[in-house]
């Protein structure tokens, strides 16, 4: 639905998730305030409600899902949600590049606010990261199946190729005429059903999640509070920190996102 895709996915490949939560926790141990929790702490809420609920009243929380992917990827979900994107405490790199080089594993996080406005970061095991914020990413700095080079070029698909044109010069027409449509141009965005970035995000869960379920999944602590079952049930092993009083600064604000992500300030 146009306007309404927010989603944040990390993954990393390798498939051995213990190693993956161990080489967590010792990133968070350099880190001042961070400290590890045996179990999900106890939420006195409706759980209905949590999602209304917006980030600065919910209970300060780190919590981190590693679910199960296709060809020897891990699939990353965190609240909140950049917090693997953001750079460490020193600025040198962003979190997900100092966890592949601990692992000696290449990694990307890819990330969709609005349906057509993304980002994709990636980090190999060297210590090299990259970022691309263009309308048209593609993986360069790290190597990848066949099945994830067609999943970032999907849009290149002739049929969604012919209705963008279709809509563009339709949209230049009315424009050129000094009458807009609305109904119209609506409707035939309707009929490209997803944004740019959210179309690549959807073919990225079909060639990596699964479960197909998971990669969707766009508030982690929604979901470990009414929702604890289906992670069970698709195998996600969680970890959760207790984050430093001024974690909420260290976050971004988008402009105009869901409100469950706003934070006390704007950065």
């Amino acid at each position: 639905m146009q306007g309404f895709c927010w989603n944040f996915t990390s993954c990393i490949r390798s498939e051995n998730r213990t190693e993956i939560a161990s080489a967590i926790v010792n990133m968070l141990e350099q880190e001042t305030g961070y400290y590890h929790l045996s179990q999900l702490p106890y939420l006195v809420v409706n759980t209905k409600k949590i999602r209304q609920i917006p980030m600065w009243e919910r209970p300060p929380l780190l919590i981190i899902g590693l679910g199960v992917g296709r060809e020897g990827w891990t699939i990353i979900k965190t609240y909140p949600n950049d917090w693997l994107f953001l750079r460490t405490p020193s600025r040198e790199r962003p979190r997900l590049s100092k966890l592949a080089m601990q692992l000696k594993c290449d990694a990307f996080h890819y990330r969709v606010i609005r349906d057509d406005e993304s980002l994709l970061l990636e980090a190999n095991s060297r210590g090299n990261f990259q970022f691309n914020s263009t309308n048209n990413p593609q993986f360069s700095l790290i190597e990848v199946s066949e099945s994830l080079h067609r999943a970032m070029q999907v849009n290149q698909d002739p049929e969604i190729v012919r209705k963008k044109a279709e809509y563009h010069a339709e949209f230049n027409r009315q424009k050129a005429d000094g009458k807009i449509n609305v109904q119209l141009l609506a409707a035939m965005l309707d009929g490209l059903k997803e944004g740019d970035a959210e179309r690549i995000d959807t073919a990225l869960a079909k060639s990596i999640d699964y479960y197909q379920d998971y990669w969707p999944n766009y508030d982690l602590f929604y979901q470990v509070y009414a929702n604890f079952q289906q992670l069970e049930k698709m195998n996600v092993q969680l970890l959760y920190f207790q984050p430093p009083d001024n974690y909420l600064r260290t976050l971004p604000r988008y402009e105009e996102q869901p409100e469950q992500y706003w934070t006390e300030e704007e950065f």
